[in-house]
């Protein structure tokens, strides 16, 4: 027979601290990357206005714009309803950056961004979100450097004629990057991108100046993922995810734009919303991974092939043919007159 009695309450309270511990320990063991895919499947096509982790007011950039921690730079102008990154004028980039470094292991940064021209038939070349340790330089890739530690997420705007990359433009795509890889627009950025060859997403962000596009990375469990949300729309939709992504912490975040030699479209931050999915964590605990930058899956580098890929043009093509029979022809006909005035006077002087 059983008695309860003091000695036996102590067994059983420690037989059930035991069983609670082995619990806790099997749910700490769970796999993170089953628990970010459930995440993400929930993200996806959720409502906008649903929101994860804590706001990060030192690190976003809102209206009015006031007391941020963001700077500008090249074209870049602000106003108090949008940041206007690049004019609708050929061969200019802009840029803002925040000069805080970030120390938080996952987070969240939604983009509320407007891209727009009168000529749609011209647009290019595009923006670019990034997480990168140097933000105080300009250059070819969307207005930052092509050679870059971190992350880029390359919104891609410009039809190039001479690709091998077989997307509708805007095409969004990212890359992470050691400075050892250098970017070139639709070529080695896609040859390079997160995901694999076939990652990346086609999603149409171009609207008018009233109507944004959303744009949401996250990071966490050494996951990235990114969900469009195009003019009009109310909910998320997955673009791209890639697991294996390791960043360091302390890095900066920037967002810059650029037109092209001959193309133009006007680029427009609204909005720089900065989310912390965990507590800060203390210098000493991403001292080790401060210069670690890796991902899984990354589509393999490749020589860039330059494949001609420009649509059909019947009268071109017939010109191209014409031109050289005609120039033949003149040429001919330049002769024959020469010829024919050069008999014409010897036969007046034989009479």
């Amino acid at each position: 027979m059983f008695y309860w009695n003091s000695r036996n309450a102590l067994l059983f309270k420690r037989l059930l601290f035991v069983v609670i511990l082995a619990d806790v320990k099997a749910f700490r063991q769970q796999p993170s990357a089953d628990f970010e895919k459930d995440v993400i499947t929930e993200i996806d096509g959720s409502s906008l206005l649903a929101t994860r982790g804590d706001l990060l007011k030192e690190h976003s950039l809102v209206k009015p714009y006031e007391g941020s921690a963001w700077l500008m730079a090249g074209f870049a102008l602000i106003s108090n309803q949008f940041v206007r990154l690049t004019p609708d004028h050929p061969d200019r980039m802009g840029a803002v950056a925040d000069v805080m470094p970030f120390n938080y292991r996952s987070w969240e940064v939604e983009l509320t961004l407007k891209i727009y021209s009168p000529d749609l038939h011209k647009p290019g070349d595009g923006m670019a979100f990034w997480y990168v340790n140097e933000i105080d330089r300009q250059g070819r890739a969307f207005g930052f450097p092509d050679l870059f530690r971190g992350l880029g997420l390359f919104i891609d705007t410009k039809k190039h004629d001479f690709t091998d990359a077989n997307h509708k433009h805007p095409f969004i795509s990212a890359t992470v990057n050691n400075g050892s890889m250098q970017y070139v627009h639709d070529a080695l950025g896609t040859h390079l991108q997160l995901g694999g060859e076939n990652g990346g997403c086609y999603a149409s962000l171009y609207g008018d100046q009233y109507d944004p596009s959303k744009i949401l990375i996250r990071y966490a469990e050494r996951t990235l993922s990114v969900f469009v949300a195009e003019p009009g729309e109310s909910n998320w939709k997955l673009c791209m995810e890639s697991e294996g992504v390791i960043l360091p912490r302390g890095y900066h975040f920037a967002v810059s734009a650029s037109t092209g030699m001959k193309t133009s479209e006007i680029h427009e931050i609204i909005s720089i919303r900065v989310f912390a999915l965990e507590s800060v964590s203390s210098e000493q605990d991403f001292e080790d991974e401060r210069n670690v930058i890796f991902a899984d899956q990354m589509a393999p580098e490749r020589v860039y092939a330059g494949v001609f890929k420009k649509e059909f043009d019947f009268f071109g093509t017939i010109l191209i043919f014409l031109l050289p029979i005609v120039v033949i022809a003149l040429i001919l006909t330049f002769i024959f007159v020469r010829v024919a005035d050069s008999v014409s006077v010897r036969s007046k002087r034989l009479f």
